[in-house]
């Protein structure tokens, strides 16, 4: 008998129509996991209104359906309930935060529903150039403190965690792969990217 695939909800905030690089790596990896053992979800939380038509036709392409969840501003007070039952339903094993407002919403949603795991994914964090960046990064540090497990895409972000006061054994490491099919140089013009 074969065991269940584990079921990843990757939540993830969409504030624009463009696909970023967070979004590309969670619904790339989507169709690259063996679908016997691993199933994705992807849930994006998008303002009120706002297309995410690029995001939705990448899913797709990516072989999963999209799950639009409708951000109602700062603080919510539906939502967390909502994502429990949405996550139930579908038969979500792990929740999985890459943003800020993914990373605060993520033990709010778990509150009450102990039989899901929560893991984030540190992609990176604003340039603090003003009070706000400021404030919301020192924030998100705050908040990954309750996380058990967290995966950095590189040694420098690890590093960051690290000085945040993360302990290490809650830091995993797992740089951001490369597609070498998609980044490939046609024949012959010696493998170098034009003006590099």
């Amino acid at each position: 008998m074969t065991a269940a695939p584990v079921v990843v909800a990757e939540f993830r905030s969409v504030f624009a129509p463009t696909v970023g690089g967070p979004d590309k790596t969670i619904l790339h990896s989507a169709a690259a996991h063996d679908p016997e053992r691993v199933r994705i979800v992807p849930f994006f939380l998008v303002p009120g209104g706002r297309s995410v038509s690029g995001l939705d036709a990448l899913a797709r392409q990516s072989g999963v359906e999209p799950v639009i969840v409708e951000d109602r501003g700062r603080l919510d007070p539906r939502l967390p309930g909502l994502m429990r039952r949405a996550l139930r339903r579908r038969g979500c094993h792990i929740l999985h935060t890459h943003d800020f407002k993914t990373d605060f919403l993520g033990p709010l949603i778990l509150r009450g529903a102990p039989e899901v795991r929560l893991l984030a994914t540190a992609h990176g964090w604003s340039r603090p150039g003003g009070l706000k960046h400021r404030f919301y990064n020192s924030l998100d540090f705050l908040v990954l403190k309750r996380f058990p497990w967290i995966v950095a895409v590189s040694e420098a972000t690890a590093g960051r965690l690290l000085r945040a006061g993360i302990p290490r054994r809650r830091v995993h490491v797992l740089p951001n792969g490369v597609d070498l099919e998609a980044w490939r140089m046609p024949d012959g013009d010696g493998g170098r990217p034009p003006g590099l």
